[in-house]
């Protein structure tokens, strides 16, 4: 009877140390995303660029971003790759609050219209509301998508993708300004918009 009991006590032993390697290891992740959205809330929404001068304008994106954005267009099209860029889908009330967020667009679909077959989709500018409609327990803070609120995107986003694949003019679904969607189809974080 002592060999069986010895090999009892090793099993749970070794069952201890595993589960305390995966809470450690569980609380580490944790630890590590909280840090990474509160980095992430430190951003700016616009990039505050120093002039020749000495002043400072505001950006839709620092020199930093734009040198990489254009690094990773040519890498896409010296490789065959077709690239998208999007930004997933934040509340009217961010939008609303957010000074300058058309410029971004802007910036952005100018960028893409100067590069053959680049586009740019603004998922904060959705026609649809039916499809995609996001309230404000989708998200897990005032910008970032929660679980529930990414997978209702994901399958908008999936779905974009096929019509586009498809032939479709994927850019009818999407406002061309931020003031269209937020008079047309506001979500209800509109009614927080002036919350900070």
């Amino acid at each position: 009877g002592g060999m069986h009991m010895d090999f009892f006590w090793e099993l749970a032993t070794l069952i201890v140390i595993m589960l305390l390697g995966h809470w450690i290891e569980m609380r580490a992740v944790m630890g590590a995303g909280d840090a990474l959205k509160e980095m992430a809330e430190l951003l700016p929404a616009q990039a505050h660029v120093e002039q020749p001068d000495g002043s400072f304008a505001d950006a839709p994106l620092s020199d930093f971003g734009w040198e990489y954005l254009n690094k990773i267009a040519d890498f896409c099209e010296e490789n065959g790759i077709r690239l998208v860029l999007f930004t997933a889908p934040l509340p009217s009330g961010y939008l609303y609050n957010t000074d300058n967020y058309q410029s971004y667009v802007d910036a952005l679909n100018t960028f893409c219209a100067a590069r053959d077959g680049l586009v740019y989709w603004d998922f904060s500018l959705w026609r649809d509301w039916d499809t995609l409609h996001l309230t404000v327990g989708d998200y897990s803070d005032a910008h970032h998508l929660n679980g529930a609120g990414a997978d209702k995107f994901t399958a908008v986003l999936c779905d974009t993708i096929r019509r586009d694949a498809a032939g479709e003019n994927v850019a009818d679904l999407f406002y061309d300004t931020v003031e269209d969607k937020l008079t047309l189809t506001p979500d209800e974080s509109i009614l927080m918009k002036d919350v900070h």
